[in-house]
């Protein structure tokens, strides 16, 4: 499992073999060996040098967050595979574009799944989703037939379905909650402040999976490289996006999110109480099972393989890379 911490002032030390947690008004001690990763999502928060130690025994790793996104990140040495760097590196850009395209239609069809769970609640029309099934269709036969892709076809192909997406979307969320359209960072309402923030707590569970399976984050493949930038998650969590959008918007579409109290309109931020909403949402996706190579998996072991299957990929032991199915 993954520990997030959300509550100033908050110490988290080792007692025997469990992680304790303990605040002015609460006290909680978890099993070390069910801890994943440990996720520092606030400020005040002390941590003590012999539970770090113990993490390391269990291989957990420490993400810490600022303004709602990872920002730094502590791990044990794993044994990195010095022969998944020099081929990641030496990846050419017409395989890069293979896996790429795999992840966006991967994502793609994640998104209608998405859809097609609206449809089955009665949120959407027939003639809704089957307009949404035109355009994605339209969009897995390019990216499917087309032989030579630039990148400018892929993002045109995920731009494409995107805008019908969200769109869709938008018409079942409460009209009090103001939302329109997908807006990333700064977001203008609560809405996109969720999505943000289930986005940064999946954007470290990609980190902790790719960085397990030996693979350099800061080396992407639709993403461009840059300094500072983790360009591999971005590129990964693009079809886990839509896993944390279903656990979101059913915040909103069920009025279990308040827009006085869980999303500060000055800092655009979600509240204490609006982070540990999306945090709630994010366990219960952890506990959720996803059938990934051939067998009922949990959500973040399925990430797990995915990630291995990228390096295996990227070592010539694989043409093809499935991706994880809502």
């Amino acid at each position: 499992m993954n520990v997030v911490i959300g509550t100033y002032g908050c110490f988290i030390g080792k007692r025997g073999k469990r992680l304790m947690i303990k605040t002015r008004s609460m006290k909680k001690e978890i099993p070390l060996v069910k801890v994943n990763n440990l996720f520092i999502e606030t400020k005040g928060v002390s941590l003590s040098s012999d539970l770090i130690s113990e993490l390391e025994k269990v291989r957990a790793n420490v993400v810490f967050f600022k303004n709602q996104k990872p920002f730094a990140f502590i791990s044990y040495f794993y044994p990195q595979d010095t022969r998944v760097l020099k081929a990641q590196l030496m990846l050419d850009e017409a395989n890069k574009l293979v896996l790429a395209k795999d992840i966006v239609m991967g994502k793609l069809q994640n998104q209608l799944a998405v859809l097609k769970s609206l449809r089955k609640s009665s949120m959407i029309s027939k003639l809704t989703l089957a307009k949404a099934k035109e355009i994605f269709e339209d969009c897995i036969f390019k990216l499917r037939e087309i032989t030579w892709l630039e990148k400018s076809d892929i993002f045109s192909a995920e731009a494409r379905f995107a805008s019908v997406y969200w769109q869709t979307i938008a018409s079942v969320i409460p009209h009090e909650y103001n939302f329109n359209t997908r807006i990333k960072r700064p977001a203008t309402d609560c809405i996109n402040a969720a999505l943000n923030y289930g986005y940064g707590i999946l954007s470290a569970y990609v980190l902790s999976s790719l960085v397990k399976a030996s693979l350099h984050v800061q080396i992407g493949l639709l993403h461009a490289d840059a300094p500072n930038r983790n360009s591999l998650v971005f590129d990964v969590m693009e079809p886990f996006r839509p896993f944390v959008d279903r656990k979101i918007i059913t915040l909103f579409t069920k009025r279990m999110f308040y827009k006085d109290r869980d999303f500060d309109e000055k800092t655009l931020l979600l509240s204490q109480g609006g982070r540990e909403k999306v945090i709630e949402r994010m366990r219960k996706l952890e506990k959720e099972t996803v059938k990934y190579a051939g067998k009922e998996r949990s959500f973040l072991s399925a990430m797990q393989i995915f990630c291995y299957r990228i390096k295996d990929f990227v070592l010539g032991k694989r043409a093809k890379v499935e991706v994880p199915k809502l």
